[in-house]
């Protein structure tokens, strides 16, 4: 259900236990919110759902902080009451729900107020349960606040990747080059990941201007973020990669992927079938399967047909439609949709973003008021054009940098602007690496691949 079907469900049948599947939902809902002193949904689900609604106040007032930390804290840090915010942390220093998020909200508390050691100690007791959360956490304070002594001081080293990148973003924003350079080779020399290795690269390359580091990242994904902000791009042949004939084993692939065994799936795909398989999802709209498959054969001298499907623009009319009355390029909303839904029209995600464009309901609300369009978030067009409306909101607020609103169209445009205040934008590779949100960073380096690839198919159009 969305978030309407659950409302017009509760008013029809009266029954308050819908409540509770809907709030794990929608927790935003103002339906809930008028619910929240008439049922019990007990103090974690209540501070969610105060919380959610920017009922900051009540939040502090009616929840006891123990039974809803993460909400409690954060609460009190949007009310600016970070000394109560950071008595509460120093007095709760372990959580089961949220943990990893509550120590870092502990941790921004603390360095709001001036308790730097604190903030950097709460972050040294997170490594135990993840080394990785930690060190993204604690680079992140290190480089905001540029206090390197406390970072290394409770840093732990370990050869895990993720943690010897985050050791080589603090050596490199202290411009300490030599030490970034050699912890940026340890990555190379203890892991095969393709986008550990991309990344170390791409940054060797950054500090060294090496043109060897470039063709390593074009080596090893030639279709990956880190080559195509470069302006790699690989070699498109007009060649027809598939022939129908040669395809007589793709229907055992496809029956395990109807019947859920996605990893059985694979076993059997060689790679002429695959790129056979994506061409029939493609063609009957099933494109979040046909993008995969087409996406992994793509290499450094690629057919142009793969390209395509793994770029597909389906809705052309719709897209377009959305593009000029927005005034956002079209490239951009293809580029925006393929990572935010696969192009499926009735895709809900887990916050409850509803449609091809993944608006939430309060924005698609207000949008529709706005542009007097219908309330119809799985209607294609509207959706599209709702999204795109939505976006040059943000654009205009951001002053048109389209990498900052990519992440405010993912994050929220608060956390952007709260980024902007901390970190230092002048380094742009370095801000989308460190910003707190590892969602937003993996979205803005997916949308802004796609971005480069549809605007090179577009252009090849025209």
């Amino acid at each position: 259900y969305d978030q309407k079907s659950y409302e017009i469900t509760f008013f029809a049948l009266k029954d308050t236990s819908i409540l509770f599947e809907f709030s794990k939902k929608f927790p935003s809902s103002k339906l809930l919110l008028n619910f929240v002193n008439k049922v019990n949904f007990g103090s974690l689900v209540k501070a969610q759902i105060l919380y959610y609604n920017e009922k900051y106040k009540e939040v502090v007032e009616t929840v006891e902080p123990e039974s809803a930390l993460y909400f409690y804290v954060d609460a009190l840090s949007k009310l600016n009451n970070f000394q109560k915010a950071g008595e509460i942390c120093k007095k709760y220093k372990t959580t089961n729900f949220r943990k990893a998020d509550y120590f870092f909200e502990c941790s921004l508390n603390l360095l709001e107020i001036g308790d730097t050691i604190s903030a950097f100690e709460f972050l040294d007791s997170l490594y135990e349960y993840n080394p990785e959360i930690a060190v993204r956490h604690s680079s992140y304070i290190a480089i905001s606040s540029k206090n390197y002594t406390l970072f290394f001081k409770t840093f732990k080293d370990t050869n895990i990747p993720e943690v010897q990148f985050r050791k080589a973003l603090v050596y490199y924003a202290q411009k300490e080059y030599i030490r970034a350079i050699s912890t940026l080779e340890k990555i190379i020399k203890i892991t095969n990941d393709k986008f550990e290795l991309s990344r170390a690269y791409y940054w060797l390359y950054k500090l060294t201007k090496n043109d060897d580091y470039l063709k390593k990242i074009s080596k090893i994904s030639p279709n990956g973020y880190y080559a195509l902000i470069t302006g790699f791009f690989p070699k498109i042949i007009d060649t027809t990669f598939y022939d129908e004939s040669k395809f007589e084993n793709y229907q055992k692939p496809i029956v395990l992927e109807i019947l859920g065994f996605r990893s059985e799936f694979w076993k059997f795909l060689t790679n002429e079938n695959k790129i056979y398989l994506a061409y029939m999802l493609n063609k009957i709209g099933s494109y979040d399967l046909a993008i995969e498959l087409a996406e992994s054969s793509i290499s450094l001298i690629t057919p142009k047909d793969i390209l395509i499907m793994a770029y597909p623009t389906p809705y052309f009319e719709e897209f377009l439609n959305a593009s000029a009355k927005s005034g956002i390029e079209i490239e951009l909303l293809y580029a925006i949709v393929r990572e935010e839904s696969r192009f499926d029209k009735n895709a809900i995600s887990s916050a409850g973003a509803m449609g091809i464009a993944q608006i939430m309901p309060e924005d698609f609300k207000r949008w529709s008021r706005k542009l007097n369009v219908p309330y119809k978030p799985f209607d294609i067009r509207i959706n599209l054009l709702v999204g795109a409306m939505h976006f040059k909101e943000f654009l205009e607020k951001l002053n048109y940098d389209i990498s900052l609103t990519i992440c405010a169209y993912n994050a929220g445009i608060n956390a952007v602007n709260n980024w902007l205040k901390i970190l230092d934008y002048s380094d742009s590779d370095l801000f989308f690496e460190i910003i707190p949100y590892r969602e937003t960073r993996n979205y803005y380096r997916r949308v802004m691949r796609s971005y480069i690839v549809y605007k090179f198919l577009f252009s090849r159009k025209t």
